[in-house]
Order: structure tokens, then sequence, then C-alpha cells
């Protein structure tokens, strides 16, 4: 028959401890900040687990039994005869090394668990410390040999030696012998599975309870059998003996013996004495709820077939378990004698029957019937007391811890606003002063490294841009161009005049396109690493690094804020009128019109103003000429430009002449010429060009044949008179420019003097077409190093429009509304750890206030009392 409680409201005990049970974890759940002391939060733990092991039992009328005792006092054997089959191994010799506990199932199976390993190395340890072995607690299982335990286990003193002998050092022993093998592969292994009767009756199995090499890595073993029908409610733990050498598994015995309903002492009717080990367990252990382990203990007086006197044993017994306060007067009837051993030979379940026939014999019962009563009656009677008083204890406890915590929790106004406010003024005032210090040095350092005198970005545009401008590059004209535009393959026409204008209609966007892109990109390549570095610099006098927890999140709002101040300035627009306004013509001249064509004269007489003013910006402008005379005009109308490789066109021709004309005046008047008469040496090298140098040299050998012995003005002058004569020119003695012609006589002249200048051309082939369109590139390329980019300055619009976004950041930051909105913002990116601290302690009152209130719902569930 299954164990009974009656005159129990279990149902409503147990609902009361749901309730209870529902109540702490909801005020462990919501423990947060540490507001709950760990001591507070482990005692609610603690309540908790015995709250539902309490819980269980009022629904499922779960009574636990512990069988205890010494070692081979039959504990085993007896737990079998309690449960009328043959669970558990039992022999005369130690066969139990772990605590096994045996439960009702329908199927038959069982679950080993082991120990972890740190658990186990910390129970070996204490083994080693406890004999006095040197350095135990650096010694481990795989680090200690066996050899090396055994010389300093016989360093011991004799008396420790025989002492632990037998058990502790047996132990030992066995870990050291076994750890590499058997018991290194079940410490910490997860839990092991056997499945049907059978398995759980073989060898395999049995041997993680009986044989120490397996055993000793276990931690508990739980078997649920078919065969525990008539007990089904109840679970029979068979523990090690109290007399146990291993200290993990008299803590197993000490937690069965605190935690069980029932405790079963199985002794020897022979020997009715207790030694030490039985009495320190039953003093050093009280049941979980304070109460001792008498009021729930049974004696089963076990081998009582070898007893002659048995009386006289039992009351012997009796006095023992008196004297030493193990179980009062009054429970001496729960002192039953018998024989498991012949309880099982009459069930049949054991071979043979000489135990049976001995009680028999000597008109005595077997006694586990007996005690089986006993404990049923407990069950029905006492235990129902126990058990309400159990729960009267846990209410108590929970009572008594949550009236402590309601009054550890206060409550306290927040500051978090005033706080936050504060905060946000003192960083508003060091950021403001901070960024206004980090700009204007930054603006300084701008002018600087974009000065005119370094010119970076003019550099870096004319290497990366303007270079890729060559007609032998990929935007020169190429044979298999001309192929497909002279077959008509990409347009319809076969003639090399149409195929020029088809060519240039394609090349001219192309290469305006290509230019105007690089120096868009270049220009905003180079903002976004300024406006880059205004952010690191905003960041800065925030007070917040770019590598830290907030710095890339806040780092993207630092750019939000500087494109909401950055107003009408736009550098890609700017730049794109810029470009258009200063190259926009040169592209117009050199590649929409073709070479020698009236229209590339009509477009450069109507935009002379133009051409002039550039001309003006050419490096290698002639300093002495007009500018309607400068070698760049003649660059754009006549060709007269070398090669691919960007030396000057024919400016630098004309430079080399003049230079050459003039180093020849200085060895004739033997000082560098100057005035009037430098500059009709430059005049005379402009009409004469390359003659000019032979045919001056000539006249001043001349000079020097006639008048040998003159003075350096005698020789400017005649040098000058013959030059005069020469270019029939006018200039005045007192030093003034070279009058200008009229415009009707300035080069070139007209459009009838530039037809004349290519009467003689011969009518244009598909190779001269390519040539004078590559050479235009060439020209091209030559014009925008030389002269738009110089004219362009792309330092001076750079430089201004990041001055002017500088200037509105500080302007707004000291103004203060706009900057000041963008701090209160991003404050908890700004103080993330102040705004942390500050959010804690609200989260903290929260917490608490949230704890107060659970609290006392939970009392007025438990109680009906209200608040507190």
């Amino acid at each position: 028959m299954n164990f009974r409680m009656e005159g129990l409201a279990s149902t409503e005990l147990a609902e009361k401890l749901e309730k209870q049970i529902a109540g702490i974890d909801r005020i462990r759940k919501i423990n947060s900040y540490g507001l709950i002391s760990p001591e507070t939060d482990a005692a609610l733990a603690s309540v908790r687990d015995r709250a539902e092991a309490l819980r269980r039992k009022f629904r499922t009328g779960e009574y636990e039994i512990a069988v205890v005792g010494l070692e081979k006092a039959g504990k085993s054997t007896f737990a079998n005869a309690l449960m009328g089959n043959d669970i558990l191994p039992a022999k005369p010799l130690r066969c139990t090394y772990t605590t096994t506990s045996v439960r009702w199932a329908e199927e038959d199976r069982a679950e080993i668990t082991f120990f972890g390993a740190e658990r186990f190395i910390e129970a070996f340890r204490a083994n080693l410390r406890k004999m006095g072995i040197p350095h135990a607690d650096t010694l481990t299982p795989a680090s200690l040999s066996l050899e090396d335990y055994r010389r300093e286990f016989d360093k011991l003193g004799e008396e420790t030696k025989s002492y632990y002998r037998n058990s502790v050092n047996e132990d030992i022993e066995t870990i050291l012998k076994n750890y590499s093998s058997t018991l290194g592969r079940y410490i910490g292994a997860p839990p092991l599975l056997v499945s049907g009767a059978e398995r759980i009756s073989a060898p395999e199995f049995r041997r993680f309870i009986e044989i120490p090499e397996y055993a000793i890595a276990v931690r508990e073993i739980t078997v649920y059998s078919s065969k525990l029908d008539r007990m089904r409610n109840a679970v029979i733990y068979d523990v090690p003996g109290f007399d146990s050498p291993t200290e993990m598994h008299k803590s197993q015995t000490r937690d069965k013996m605190r935690r069980s309903d029932a405790i079963l002492l199985v002794t020897n009717a022979e020997t009715p004495s207790f030694n030490g080990p039985s009495l320190d367990m039953f003093r050093t252990v009280t049941d979980d709820d304070g109460l001792t382990l008498g009021d729930k203990l049974f004696v089963f007086a076990n081998r009582a077939d070898t007893v002659e006197n048995l009386p006289a044993n039992l009351e012997d017994l009796k006095n023992e378990l008196l004297r030493y306060r193990m179980m009062p007067k009054s429970h001496f009837g729960r002192v039953v004698p018998g024989s498991a051993k012949g309880r099982l030979q009459a069930l049949g379940v054991l071979p043979g029957q000489d135990v049976a026939n001995a009680l028999k014999s000597k008109g005595r019962s077997d006694g586990v019937k007996e005690i089986y009563e006993k404990l049923a009656e407990y069950n029905r009677t006492e235990r129902a007391k126990v058990l309400e008083r159990r729960a009267g204890k846990v209410e108590s406890d929970i009572r008594r811890i949550f009236e402590e915590l309601f009054q550890g929790q206060e409550e306290s106004a927040s500051g978090f606003c005033r706080a936050r406010d504060s905060l946000t003024l003192e960083k508003f005032t060091s950021a403001q002063n901070a960024i206004k210090a980090l700009l204007e040095g930054y603006r300084t350092d701008l002018n600087e490294k974009f000065s005119r005198e370094k010119r970076p970005l003019t550099n870096k545009l004319l290497a990366e841009v303007v270079k890729k401008i060559d007609s032998a590059g990929e935007l020169g004209v190429t044979d298999e161009e001309m192929e497909r535009y002279g077959k008509g393959i990409e347009v319809p026409v076969q003639n090399p005049t149409a195929v020029d204008v088809e060519l240039r209609k394609d090349k001219r966007p192309r290469i305006y396109d290509a230019f105007r892109k690089g120096v868009v990109n270049l220009a905003e390549e180079e903002r976004r690493a300024c406006e880059s570095r205004i952010e690191e610099l905003m960041l800065k006098g925030i007070g917040v690094f770019p590598q830290s927890d907030t710095g890339g999140e806040l780092r993207k709002r630092v750019r939000g804020y500087i494109e909401s101040v950055k107003g009408e300035i736009s550098g890609r627009g700017y730049y794109d009128s810029l470009i258009f306004r200063f190259s926009d013509d040169i592209f117009n001249i050199l590649l929409q019109f073709p070479f020698g064509d009236m229209a590339r004269f009509n477009y450069f007489d109507k935009n002379r103003d133009i051409f002039y003013s550039l001309s003006m910006f050419d490096r290698d402008a002639d300093p002495s000429k007009p500018p309607e005379e400068q070698p760049l005009l003649y660059q754009l109308l006549f060709h007269r430009v070398p090669d691919h490789a960007g030396n000057a066109p024919g400016a630098d021709a004309d430079r080399k002449v003049l230079d050459a004309a003039l180093s020849l005046a200085e060895s004739y008047v033997m000082e560098p010429p100057e005035g009037r008469l430098k500059r009709l040496i430059a005049a005379y090298a402009r009409e004469n060009q390359n003659d000019a140098l032979p045919q001056m040299k000539e006249a001043i050998q001349s000079l020097l044949a006639s008048r040998l012995q003159t003075s350096r003005e005698e020789r400017k002058r005649l040098l000058a008179d013959w030059i005069e004569f020469e270019v029939e020119a006018d200039v005045g003695e007192d030093d003034a420019d070279v009058k200008p012609e009229p415009r009707e006589k300035r080069l070139p002249h007209d459009e009838n003097w530039y037809k004349a200048q290519f009467r003689d051309r011969p009518s244009p082939t598909y190779d001269t077409v390519k040539a004078d369109l590559n050479a235009d590139i060439d020209i091209l390329r030559g014009v925008l190093e030389n002269a738009v980019v110089p004219a362009v300055c792309i330092e001076t619009p750079f430089l201004s429009l990041e001055r002017a976004l500088i200037r509105n950041i500080l302007e707004d930051i000291e103004r203060g509304k706009g900057f000041q909105d963008f701090l209160s913002e991003n404050m908890p990116l700004i103080a993330a750890e102040e705004y942390r601290i500050l959010d804690e302690r609200e989260q903290k009152r929260n917490v608490q206030k949230a704890i107060r209130m659970e609290i006392r719902d939970i009392l007025k569930e438990m109680n009906g009392e209200g608040s507190l």
C-alpha cells in the first residue's frame, strides 16, 4: 500500500505555498543594482527551496525516507526489504559508495550524476589537509603521483597513519590509481542515463554504486523502479555510512538526513551501541526546520535472528538512544528488531530460507512489516503535524525576510532632472570654451597649410588630374577611333573634315567632365578630411574619445550638427561654376572647333578679352609683351607647341631667344640691359625670333670692330640705335613701355590675315585630323597646367569655404542656443558614464519602489493584514 497523509488540508497549504513561491520569484526577478544583499537573496533562495519541497509533498504526498547507519550495517538490504525487491546492491563488505535514491516509475530506468571537477578537486584537497599532507592546496589528482603521495603518507606520524590508513588513505590511493583512466572519464561528465531493469541490475550499472574507482566520481544515483508500486509516493535514500572515508559522501548523508521526512537508522541487534561517527552525525545535523532528528527517527535492529537475548539487547539499545539524546523515550515504540535478509528470503527475493527459518524457530518476526506500519502511521498522524509546522516555519521565515526587506527599501526623492540640467550646463560651458580654442587654432593651421606658397591642392590637381589629359593617354585620339569614325562605324560620314567634327563632339564633353570631376572630387575629398578633423576637434572639446563606446554614434550626430549650421556653404556647386568660368572657353576653342577652321578664329575674336586676360595667368607669359602678343594666343590658334611632355609650348622658344639676346647684349655693354635698351632687345627678339641671335651677334662684332674704346653708355646707345633702326621702333628716352599698336595691327590681325596663315595648308587627311586633335589635347593640358589652374588657385576658394564653415560653427557656439540644444539632446552619449550613474540611481529608486509594492502585495496575500 502507499503512504497517505490524513487530516491535513494539503491542497490549501499547497496553494498557499505556491503563492509564497511566486512572491519570492517576483522579488528576486526584479532585484537589480544589488538592492537585495547576497545574504538576503541566498536566504530567499533557501526558503524557496524549502517551500517548493513542501509544496511537492502536499501535491504528490511524496514521502522521503533516508536509510542510514554504519558501513556494512545492512542498510541496502533493509531498503530492499522495505521495498520488497532486490534493487540495491547488498554485500557483506562495503558496497555503497554514493547516495542512491529509489523512486517509483512505470518504466525502469536510472540516472547517474557525477561530481564537477572543481568540487571533486576541493574534496580531494580537503582529505589531504585532513591527514596533514604538505602543500595540499596546490595538489590535484592529475599533478600528484601515487609514488609521491605514498612517500608523503609514510612521513606522517604512526597514530595518524593508523587512523586514516583504511579510510581516507584508501580513497586517496583509489583516486590516484584510477584518475588518469576511469575517474578522469567521469569527473565533470554529463549525467549517464540507463534504461531497463536488466541494465540496472547489470554489473555495468552497479559498479557505479559498488566499485570505488567508479563510485567515487558519482554524486548521486536515482533509480526509477516499477517494483516500488506499493510505495509509489515514497523516495528511499540509501546513503553512504556514517563512517564513510569520503567527506563528499558524508555530506550527502547529512543532506538526506536533514531534508527527509523520516530517518530509518539500521543498527546491529547483536551490538546495540553507537560509535563516534554515529554520534557525531546526530549531534551535528538538525532538521531543515530546526526540529531534532529524533522527532523523525526510526530504528531497525537488524540481524535479530543471531541474537540470543533480544529483549536485553533492545533495552541496551534504547538506553544508548536515550543516553546520547538521539531519540526521546516517548518514541521508543519506533525501535523494531528484525532481519532484512529474512524478509527477502520469506518473499522469495533472495535464495535460501536459513535466516527466515531461524527467526521462525525463535518466534520472532522479520520486523519489516512492523517498521513499515510505523512509518505509515507516522505519515498519517505525526508527519502531518510536522509538515504543518514546516509550512508555518516557511511562512514565518518568508514574512520575517520580507518585513526586513521592506524596511530596508527606503524611498528617496529623485534629483535626476536637476542633476541632469546641472551636468548639461557644466558640459556646455567647458565644451564652448574648448571647441572655440580648438577651431580657432585649426583655422590658423588651415591658412598655413593651404597658402599660395605651398599650394598643396594645386600641386595635387596638376599631378592627379591635369597630367591625365594627354594625347598619348586614354583621352587622346587612337588609331582604332580613327578607323571606326573613318569607316562610318560611329557616324555615317566618310571624309576627314566630318570625322574631325564628330570626334570633337565626343572628346570635348568627355575631357571636360574628366577635368571637372577631378577638380571637384579632389576638393571634396579634402573638404571631407577637413570636416572630419572638425568633428574630431568638437569631440575632443566635448570630452569624448572617438574610440569610446559612444564615440562612433556621437560622431555621426556631430556630423549632423555641422550640416545644420553649414547654411548655404556648398562646395561642389561652387567648384563647378569656378571651373566653368575659367576653363569653358579654353575647352571650346581647342576641342569644339577644328584647327585652322575660321570658326576657331571667330570664337577667339569674339572672346579676345577673355583669352587676353587668361594669357596673363600663363606661367610662360612674357612680361615684356602686351596681352595680345602672349605665347598662349599662338598656342590656341597656330599649334606652336612642341611635344607631349608638358614642356612650355612656343613661349619657351621665345623666352630662350630673348634670354640669349639679353645675354649677348650684356657681354657687349658690360652690364645687364635695362630700361629702354631692354625693351628694344625684347621687341627685336620678338620680331626676328631665331634669326635675332645671329644677326645681333654679327652687328655687335661690327660695332666692336669700329669702336673699340667706347664707354658703357656709348655702347648702350650704339646698340639701341642699331636695334631701333632694325625694328623701326620709336621708344622714348623716358624708359616708357613700347607703345601698343592699334588693334588692327595686333597679332593675330583679322580673319583675312588668319586665313592667310593657312592658305598653303593641304586638304585634311585622317592622319592630320588625328594629329591636330591630339595637338589640341596636349595644348589644352599645357594651358590648364600653366594658366587655368593657376588662375583658379583652388586653395583660395577652398579656404574661403572652410573658413566660412568654421565661422558658422563658432558663431553658433557663441550664441549658444543651437549648440546647447545639441548638447542637451546628446548628453546620454556625451556624459555616458555620468548619465549611467544618474540613471542607475533613478532605476534603483524605481526598483526600490517596485520591491516595496511587491512585498506589500505579497504580505497582503499571505496574511490579509494590508500594507505595513
